[in-house]
């Protein structure tokens, strides 16, 4: 599958802060204004776009079906750096939604984000473009 692209578009891998709180019951407070330490990825961007490129696999009913676009999965980076509460915010089909949604739940812990000394809860949202190489037309 290495001839399939998969292309990460982490230019507009947005983060918003947010405190501790528990968000399954909306509880938790949006953090006002930019945190000072993001969260990262271990390794940093380049080896999330590594993680994700050698994780993720085209999904072959996408493949059959010619499914191309973008995924934007959103997800919170807890204070201890673990992932939780991923899901899709707007999807393709063909099993792309649900193969970026396991390889994100299967990240590792990030570094958490941090304000004024304190951890912070961080939620994400993640672009990634599933692109097939094009044909040639005879």
């Amino acid at each position: 599958m290495k001839n399939l692209i998969i292309i990460l578009a982490l230019l507009s891998f947005t983060p918003s802060g947010f405190s501790q709180g528990n968000e399954e019951q909306g509880e938790e407070e949006l953090h006002k204004g930019r945190i000072e330490k993001q969260p990262q990825f271990p390794g940093g961007q380049a080896k999330l776009i590594e993680f994700l490129q050698d994780n993720l696999e085209y999904p072959k009913q996408a493949q059959e079906n010619r499914i191309q676009g973008q995924v934007y999965v959103e997800f919170v980076i807890e204070t201890d750096g673990t992932i939780t509460n991923a899901k899709v915010v707007r999807g393709i089909g063909g099993g792309c939604d649900e193969e970026t949604i396991r390889v994100v739940n299967s990240m590792p812990n990030w570094t958490p984000g941090n304000h004024k000394g304190k951890n912070v809860r961080v939620k994400y949202v993640l672009p990634v473009s599933f692109y097939l190489p094009k044909t040639k037309r005879k």
